[in-house]
């Protein structure tokens, strides 16, 4: 009988020994488990990380690009800028008076018309024609319709009807005073009203 019991005591030592030992493992491989849960999600975390810099990595480069961008614009403005100032050329002004317009003109090719005033802009070292011929038959071209000239130049008859000036530019301005006188050949001079007055317009 003690016998029995003895034996019935170990069994059930036995079976509380092994049970206890089930719980301590159960326990063990749940905290496996759950470093393993955690170690995973610091993975996918880290791994997350990575790709946040990725993206600000590659929003830093379209950054940049778009900086890029802005000073080839400004080099066009630039290059653009740097164009049209060659484009303008220094050039010495002539100014022609055409007394009481009783002349035709035309400065430098340019049609021909009976004006008061005419302007030109020649470089510096080049010649300019001015052809001049009466206004009609009230007037006449005279021994000599260019009462002035500031530089020098050419004059050439054209056979009694129209002449011509081939005038010398320099760098400083040019003028040219013009006259054609009646058919009698008065008019030019002194005597006639506002003659002196545009004598004055180039100093003289």
């Amino acid at each position: 009988m003690r016998t029995i019991l003895q034996s019935r005591f170990f069994l059930v030592s036995g079976l509380g020994a092994l049970a206890a030992a089930c719980v301590v493992s159960a326990c063990s491989s749940s905290d496996n488990g759950n470093s393993n849960h955690s170690d995973s999600g610091t993975e996918a975390g880290g791994s997350s990380s990575g790709s946040s810099s990725g993206a600000s990595s590659s929003g830093s480069g379209s950054s940049s690009g778009s900086t890029s961008s802005s000073g080839s614009s400004s080099g066009v403005a630039e290059a653009g800028e740097a164009s049209t100032t060659g484009e303008g050329g220094a050039c010495t002004t002539v100014n022609v008076y055409n007394f009481d317009s009783w002349c035709t003109v035309s400065v430098g090719g340019a049609a021909t018309a009976a004006a008061a005033t005419y302007s030109a802009c020649v470089i510096p070292g080049e010649s300019i024609l001015i052809d001049v011929g009466p206004k009609n038959s009230t007037f006449e071209l005279g021994p000599d319709p260019f009462v002035y000239a500031s530089g020098p130049g050419t004059a050439t008859d054209g056979g009694g009807l129209t002449s011509t000036l081939n005038l010398l530019v320099g760098s400083t301005p040019a003028c040219v005073l013009l006259c054609c006188p009646f058919a009698n050949g008065t008019g030019c001079d002194s005597s006639e009203t506002g003659y002196t007055a545009f004598l004055a317009n180039c100093n003289q």
